[in-house]
């Protein structure tokens, strides 16, 4: 740790057993904040970007808010953009079944 360096400690409350982990459909993303510029083969990669480029920048959003801003179809976009790493995926956080996680 470094002067003037900001960190974020983020607890997880549960009623389970108190170990979260990723698991399930994964429906949040997040745009990395230090992409780099890619070469993207689907032809609605790019377009999908630039539409979470200008309405969320690097704040975290779900693949909902991409349907209600016209963005249809765009699955295999999306995939594209985590796989080339330009955007991350945050799957949901579970503990044991039927226990809540917060």
């Amino acid at each position: 740790m470094e002067e003037g360096e900001i960190y974020a400690i983020e607890t997880f409350g549960s009623t389970g057993k108190g170990y979260v982990r990723e698991d399930g459909e994964c429906s949040h993303y997040m745009r990395e904040y230090e992409g780099k510029r890619m070469p993207l083969k689907h032809p609605n990669s790019g377009k999908l970007l630039k539409f979470i480029n200008d309405n969320f920048s690097t704040l975290a959003f779900c693949r909902r808010w991409l349907d209600d801003g016209g963005m249809s179809n765009h699955i295999i976009a999306l995939n594209e953009l985590v796989k080339v790493g330009l955007v991350e995926p945050y799957p949901p956080l579970c503990d044991v079944a039927k226990s809540y996680v917060a």
